[in-house]
C-alpha cells in the first residue's frame, strides 16, 4: 500500500512538471516579448541615455635617487610617505632598481603631467636641500678646523718664542726648572700633533668637497609617459543582464497567471 502511494506521488509530480513545461511552451510568445522589451529598453538606455564614459589616463614618471658621498640622500620609503602625505595616494610604488616610480590616474594628460611635474620638483628640491645641508655641514667643520688651527698656532708661537725656551739655553737650571721645561716641551709636542691632525682633517675635507662625484641630485630618469587606461566603448553587459532579468520576470508572470487561472477553475 505504501509503495503504491509513493508511486502515485511521483507520478503526480511528473505530471505537474510536464504540465508546467507545456504552459511555458504555450506562452513562449509572451516570454520572448517581455525579454525583447527589456532588452530594447536596456539598449536604448545604454546607447542614448547613459552618459558617455569619461576617459581616464595614467601617467608615470621614474625618479633615480641622488647620493652624497656614495650614500643615498633619502631613504626610499621616507620619500614615498612624504609624497603620499602631501599629494595623496597617487599609486606611488618603489621600483626594483633603487628608484621611485610614480603613477597618477587623471581625467587628462595635461592634468597628470602637471601633478607629476609638481611631485618631481618636490623630490628634486628635497634632494638639493639635503645636499646643501650636508655641504654646509662640511664647510662648517672646515671653518671650525681653521679656528682651532689658528688658536693652536698662536699658542705654539708663544710657547716656542725665544723668551720661553731659547732664553734658557746654556744656563744651568734647577730641578724644578728642568721639570717645567720638560712639561712644556711635552705640551708643545702634543699641540704640534693636534695641529698636524687638524690640518690633515681640513685638507681631507677640502679634497672631498672638490670631488666632482661627491654628490648627485635626484633626477627624472626619462620623460613622463602617458596612456589611456579606460575603455571608452559602452559595455553590452547591461543589455545582457536586463535581458536575463526580463526572461526571469516573464517566467514568474506566467507562473502566477497559471496559478490564478487554476484557482478560478
Amino acid at each position: 500500500m505504501k509503495q503504491n502511494t509513493k508511486k502515485n506521488f511521483y507520478e503526480e509530480d511528473t505530471i505537474d512538471l510536464r504540465e508546467l513545461l507545456k504552459i511555458f511552451i504555450d506562452a513562449k510568445k509572451i516570454i520572448i516579448t517581455i525579454t525583447l522589451i527589456c532588452a530594447v529598453i536596456a539598449a536604448g538606455y545604454t546607447y542614448f541615455i547613459q552618459p558617455e564614459p569619461k576617459p581616464v589616463y595614467q601617467s608615470s614618471a621614474k625618479l633615480m635617487f641622488g647620493h652624497y658621498n656614495n650614500e643615498p640622500i633619502r631613504e626610499l620609503m621616507d620619500l614615498e610617505h612624504k609624497i603620499k602625505f602631501l599629494y595623496g595616494d597617487k599609486n606611488v610604488r618603489i621600483s626594483k632598481n633603487g628608484g621611485l616610480e610614480i603613477k597618477v590616474n587623471g581625467p587628462s594628460i595635461e592634468y597628470n603631467h602637471s601633478l607629476l611635474q609638481e611631485i618631481v620638483d618636490y623630490a628634486v628640491n628635497l634632494s638639493k636641500e639635503r645636499v646643501d645641508f650636508l655641504k654646509n655641514k662640511e664647510l662648517a667643520a672646515i671653518s671650525d678646523f681653521d679656528n682651532r688651527i689658528t688658536s693652536i698656532s698662536s699658542v705654539l708661537s708663544k710657547l716656542t718664542s725665544r723668551d720661553n725656551i731659547s732664553a734658557n739655553e746654556g744656563k744651568e737650571l734647577s730641578v724644578e726648572q728642568l721639570i717645567r721645561k720638560n712639561d712644556m716641551l711635552f705640551y708643545i709636542s702634543d699641540l704640534s700633533l693636534e695641529l698636524d691632525s687638524l690640518e690633515f682633517k681640513k685638507e681631507t675635507l677640502i679634497t672631498k668637497l672638490n670631488r666632482t662625484d661627491l654628490y648627485q641630485h635626484t633626477s627624472l630618469v626619462n620623460e613622463i609617459v602617458s596612456n589611456q587606461i579606460a575603455d571608452l566603448r559602452k559595455s553590452n553587459k547591461n543589455i545582457l543582464f536586463i535581458s536575463i532579468v526580463g526572461f526571469m520576470l516573464s517566467i514568474v508572470v506566467i507562473f502566477i497567471r497559471h496559478l490564478f487561472l487554476k484557482e478560478q477553475e
